[in-house]
């Protein structure tokens, strides 16, 4: 007896002996009245096999985990795509309710990191978050970033989108009070040997570093930016008891307090652990995007720039 199911036909199975092996072959003849995807319960394991799915050049498909609230819409909405490349790719029906948990294979754009760029300018342009950027992509520094990187660009999540996402859950240092709403200014987390730059009360970049060692902390309180130079020979220590560095052309050097110093370091990369005789150590190209971002603003590429009152240093806060 033939086997029917709404909008379907009939259901034709024929199978061929190959050796061993057995080829299945299956032929839907369907009237239009409703897609596989309407049967995709009643067809369990033995339904036809999707299709792979047609994807841009700057496209890549990624296991999303479905959160209260979702619908296919929300997301085609959130990832810029269309409700039916959802289904198709899926194979559910459109107005299917997503349960919190279920795994769906999106597709989701990648960027490709052009020289210069920076994590929060990548997420401005396409309206997410670092925070969801450096999830997606696992990045261990996001200030990191080397050009021709492909970055998968996803939503900001739910929490995100509200503005209740704690700093403290990408490894900010948790502000209750600000030292200014207005001006800028620098955030040195020792215990995450992390530095973000703010505007106000929105961090616009942060850096991975290394600051001083045990023996050689780095100072903690609230300075200003006092002095910069774009290059600078550094020594230290004492050759008597064997700890003496000379250092050439260190680059995009500021002080902050006494000969305390954010500064670029080209003479490791072990970022994230404290590293220095108390400066705070940066990759070169972190340092120079903090000394054009922060104050005194200096237009020379050499010598000397102090702050003045009409040139005022940036304000920079060391906590432990």
């Amino acid at each position: 007896m033939e086997r029917r199911k709404t909008g379907w036909n009939r259901l034709v199975r024929g199978a061929t002996m190959l050796g061993m092996g057995i080829l299945v072959v299956a032929v839907v003849l369907a009237t239009g009245a409703g897609p596989l995807w309407a049967h995709e319960e009643e067809a369990g394991e033995g339904a036809l096999a999707a299709e792979a799915p047609n994807l841009a050049e700057n496209e890549e498909l990624i296991t999303y985990v479905v959160q209260p609230g979702d619908t296919l819409l929300s997301l085609a909405g959130r990832f810029r795509t269309s409700l039916a490349r959802l289904v198709e790719i899926n194979r559910l029906h459109p107005g299917q309710v997503l349960v919190p948990g279920r795994e769906l294979q999106v597709p989701a754009v990648v960027h490709v990191v052009q020289p210069g760029e920076y994590l929060g300018q990548i997420a401005e342009r396409y309206n997410t978050t670092p925070q969801a950027l450096i999830r997606a992509n696992d990045l261990l520094n996001p200030s990191l970033l080397v050009p021709g990187q492909r970055l998968v660009i996803v939503p900001p999540s739910l929490a995100e989108r509200m503005g209740r996402e704690s700093e403290a859950a990408v490894g900010y240092h948790v502000h209750t009070e600000f030292p200014t709403t207005t001006e800028k200014w620098i955030d040195v987390d020792l215990s995450e040997q992390r530095v973000v730059a703010y505007e106000g009360t929105r961090p616009v970049r942060a850096f991975i570093v290394s600051t001083g060692l045990p023996a050689t902390p780095t100072v903690t309180g609230t300075f200003r930016i006092w002095a910069k130079t774009p290059l600078q020979d550094m020594s230290g220590g004492n050759r008597a008891t064997g700890d003496y560095y000379y250092l050439e052309d260190v680059p995009w050097v500021q002080y902050f307090y006494e000969d305390y110093a954010f500064h670029g370091t080209y003479w490791h990369n072990n970022f994230g652990q404290p590293m220095s005789r108390g400066c705070v150590n940066m990759t070169i190209e972190d340092a120079k995007w903090l000394f054009e971002w922060a104050s005194p603003r200096m237009e020379a590429r050499a010598g000397w720039l102090f702050s003045t009152p009409d040139n005022p240093g940036t304000l920079v806060v060391v906590h432990p």
